[in-house]
């Protein structure tokens, strides 16, 4: 008696989905969204939290203590967002919320982002005064950051 042949089934053939975007927490685009979201939109008031909840004059505050919180919560937010093995969503999130909020506050402390004249500049550079024409004659210091010509009584020895 013969063998009876086995047949096979038959596969099915799997579509992707072309154009589709799973919103995993693996994800780039969550992690880059996620801290940009911290920096941009929630850095200033959680920064003002924490400053509340740890007793720190945002005017006349010990910048230390300030460039230490800032340390910590980029450290915790890099930590919860690179953090080996299986990430969730709300990690990543606030990962992302902490390390953004973080590095705005270093930035902030560290004079990158200070505003206007707070980085000094080697050069002939003055602000212009105000009033008519606003023009001023820029100052001829070596020194930098300083704010006069290094002249006393008409004579220097930093103008050469």
């Amino acid at each position: 008696m013969a063998r009876r042949k086995r047949s096979r089934a038959r596969k099915t053939s799997r579509r992707r989905r072309v154009g589709a975007m799973s919103l995993n927490a693996s994800n780039p685009a969550v992690m880059f969204g996620s801290l940009a979201a911290g920096f941009l939109l929630v850095g200033k008031p959680l920064n003002d939290a924490v400053d509340k909840l740890m007793k720190i004059d945002p005017i006349t505050g010990d910048p230390t203590k300030s460039k230490i919180i800032g340390a910590a919560e980029a450290g915790i937010g890099a930590m919860l967002l690179m953090k080996k093995g299986r990430k969730t969503m709300p990690e990543v999130v606030a990962g992302g919320i902490l390390f953004g909020a973080g590095l705005k506050r270093l930035l902030k402390e560290f004079g990158v982002m200070g505003g206007f004249r707070k980085v000094p500049v080697i050069g002939n550079y003055s602000v212009p005064a105000a009033g008519l024409g606003a023009y001023s004659v820029p100052n001829h210091s070596k020194i930098m950051g300083s704010t006069d010509s290094g002249l006393r009584n008409g004579n220097s020895s930093l103008i050469g």
